[in-house]
């Protein structure tokens, strides 16, 4: 579509632009100021790749224990800010939140949790009362958001999640640490039995064989086989563990070894992320049935993270066993050197070796159980805080921000509409339109100024009108012109006005088209025809009492029924009394006789008819005249009608000339721009810049204060 295209549907349809732009506009001012308001608080916190718990750890040479408990650096916790944010809006921890700040539906209940976890980016018209959790794009960094139509209660929510996410993060490490010193103490209770055990058996032996001492080599092999058995131990208790976890891929075990299962760094994600998903689905149970599709994803997350423990599961059980299988390789060759010993040192040999190993076994666990008690004493939560809730602000709604989006949106609202209604307006708008649906030439274009112009050019130009019925006189002085170029080929005595439907102005264009041709000199005659509606005598403040129908039936002649219009050259026949049937009026010999005599008596005869859809008498007149003009009158017709309008007075044969487009509104347009810019004198040039533009889109007429001479009507 063109610019000037475009730019004439705005000036066409500026209205429409600016009553869909305040309508827009103001719903949107409107809710913006009738929404409730919804406050937001804020705690500032980061996740610690490695807090001061393991920094401690590490300076007492502990730093494996916060290994085995899943302690992993951030390198290693690649998606650990989505795996605590779901933590955070769990199920357990919102509903925890809920009871510290004593938050109870109508019935006296506490409130739901998870009905405090808001959802990202949903547009909601009441005030927002929950949680979110807001991360940084480039750290672990993130904010724990409260929402609240109170303020208060915005900093009571951010700050209440904070401190039970970080009770409970506490709290859950602390668990995990006693379950493993607990199986500790267990285990080192059973290695410390059979400890004794062993060294029994062992001083019964030598009292029984005397036996004292053995050699250092065989000392030495012994240490060997010892420290071989204390880690083969160690390995059956992950392998036991393993056992556990196929069984139960909750994984909450928590045995203990050389570096457990549960404990590896990537099992241990997939854990967190297996229980934060079964927490959520927990949650979403009380909301969704079985069948939502909420609860169908979150079942199909928990089976794929299921699936990949197990596989994580089988690769470290592979490497497990084959780590064992070269212990037990080891233990045969070192026990195939035992058997070159003779028998009785051999023996005690294998009493030595089993109190040996009992003995580092029970050791191990009792540093193990030690430095599990340290840990416990000194978890602390990786979260960490940095800044509390301390104020709320607005959140919702955000005054500038709606008032500017609401500005956009009316704005292309508005030109929405305007080409919507322009498509959809099938009505005559300019000369192209007629040009292009009719393929007639377009004799003129009488322009509608304003609503209190004088409809004859002829009266007399009161203060504050001449502009304007200057302006009317010279569109009527440019159709004379065109019609009296139009019939230079064929003279033209006799000429019909007539339109597609009532109220097109066809009269006043008429009788203002007889006066102009009048004052140009030539000897006019106005005919009224239109007996339906007669308006020629009105218009000239004439009688009725006699006219056509008079000449017509034989009752009196053409001089006889001649009336004054006032001015000169310009004479008007009325319609006189309506006859029974207008059909066979004007289809009678003694009319045509009648043209005939008229167009002699006169240089033209100008007949004013009824609509064309109104009665057929236009279709019989047309093919009696020298030539038709149509009258279309801008946003009233549409295309369609005119086009059968002129379809039907074809079909009777009449000569069209052309259409004139009636009505026409011209502020807004070039002429219009172009006429003030011709009558009155140049304005200042920066005013002229701020006042062309206003006058091109019809907003403000362009004027100057100075006073000027103006022709004289």
């Amino acid at each position: 579509m063109e610019i000037k295209r475009i730019w004439d549907i705005i000036v066409r349809r500026k209205w429409v632009i600016l009553q869909g732009f305040v309508v827009v506009y103001g719903i949107i001012a409107v809710a913006t100021f009738l929404k409730p308001k919804t406050y937001l608080a804020e705690v500032r916190a980061v996740i610690e790749g490695e807090g001061s718990q393991n920094a401690l750890l590490r300076s007492m040479g502990l730093e494996d224990i916060g290994q085995m408990l899943g302690q992993a650096g951030a390198s290693q916790t690649a998606g650990i800010m989505e795996v605590e944010s779901f933590k955070m809006l769990s199920k357990p921890v919102l509903d925890k939140v809920a009871q510290k700040l004593n938050m109870r539906m109508p019935d006296g209940s506490y409130v739901a949790g998870p009905t405090l976890a808001l959802a990202q980016g949903i547009f909601t018209w009441k005030s927002l009362r929950g949680l979110k959790i807001k991360p940084s794009k480039r750290s672990l960094a993130f904010n724990i958001q409260g929402y609240s139509p109170n303020k208060q209660e915005a900093q009571d929510l951010a700050n209440a999640l904070a401190e039970v996410y970080i009770a409970e993060d506490v709290a859950r490490k602390h668990r995990e640490t006693a379950d493993a010193a607990r199986f500790a103490d267990e285990q080192s209770k059973i290695a410390k039995r059979d400890w004794n055990e062993a060294k029994r058996k062992l001083r019964e032996f030598q009292e029984q064989e005397g036996v004292v001492d053995i050699s250092v080599e065989l000392q030495t092999l012994i240490n060997e086989i010892a420290d071989l058995r204390a880690q083969q131990n160690m390995m059956s208790l992950t392998l036991q563990e393993i056992g556990v976890m196929e069984a139960n891929l909750q994984g909450q075990s928590s045995m203990v070894g050389g570096t457990t299962i549960s404990n590896q760094a990537q099992i241990s994600k997939l854990k967190d992320a297996l229980a934060t998903r079964e927490a959520d689905l927990q949650s979403a149970l009380t909301k969704y049935t079985d069948s939502h599709p909420t609860i169908i994803a979150l079942r199909e997350e928990i089976i794929d993270l299921q699936k990949k423990l197990l596989r994580e599961k089988d690769l470290y059980e592979k490497s497990e066993r084959a780590r064992s299988g070269e212990i037990e390789n080891q233990l045969r060759r070192y026990h195939q050197q035992l058997k070159d010993f003779p028998e009785k040192i051999y023996t005690f040999a294998q009493l030595e070796l089993t109190s040996e190993s009992s003995q580092k076994l029970y050791e191990m666990l009792l540093d193990m159980k030690y430095r599990l008690n340290i840990t416990k004493a000194l978890q602390i939560s990786r979260i960490n805080l940095i800044e509390p809730a301390w104020r709320s602000k607005v959140n919702s709604p955000n005054v500038d921000d709606n008032l500017l989006f609401g500005a956009l949106l009316a704005i292309v609202f508005g030109l929405g509409l305007a080409i919507l209604v322009e498509y959809l307006d099938d009505t005559v708008k300019d000369a192209d339109s007629i040009q292009i649906a009719l393929g007639l030439p377009l004799l003129g274009v009488i322009p509608l100024l304003d609503r209190k112009t004088v409809p004859l050019i002829s009266a007399p130009a009161g203060e504050g009108r001449r502009k304007a019925l200057y302006f009317l006189r010279e569109a009527y002085n440019i159709l004379a012109h065109n019609i009296k170029l139009g019939s230079l080929d064929q003279p033209m005595r006799s000429l019909m006005i007539t339109s597609s439907i009532p109220g097109e102005g066809k009269t006043y264009l008429a009788a203002n088209l007889a006066i102009s041709l009048a004052q140009s000199g030539k000897n006019v005659l106005l005919v009224d025809t239109d007996y339906p509606r007669p308006e020629i005598y009105k218009l000239f403040n004439l009688d009725n009492e006699m006219g056509l129908t008079e000449i017509v039936t034989g009752q009196t002649t053409i001089e006889e029924a001649l009336k004054p219009s006032g001015v000169d050259g310009l004479w008007v026949i009325t319609t006189g009394p309506k006859p029974s049937n207008t059909t066979q009026l004007f289809d009678s010999s003694q009319f045509k006789e009648f043209i005939k005599e008229a167009s002699k008596l006169f240089d033209l005869v100008i007949f004013d008819t009824p609509p064309v859809f109104s009665l057929n008498d236009p279709v019989i007149l047309g093919g009696l005249v020298d030539r038709t003009v149509v009258i279309a009158a801008a946003g009233e017709i549409s295309k369609q009608m005119l086009k059968q309008a002129v379809t039907a007075l074809e079909r009777g044969n009449a000569r069209l000339m052309g259409v004139v487009l009636n009505k026409m509104k011209m502020e807004g347009t070039q002429y219009y721009y172009y006429y003030h810019s011709y009558t009155q004198p140049p304005p200042r040039k920066l005013k002229q810049l701020a006042a062309a533009p206003l006058a091109l889109m019809g907003l403000k007429k362009k004027h100057s204060n100075h006073r000027h001479r103006r022709p004289n009507f």
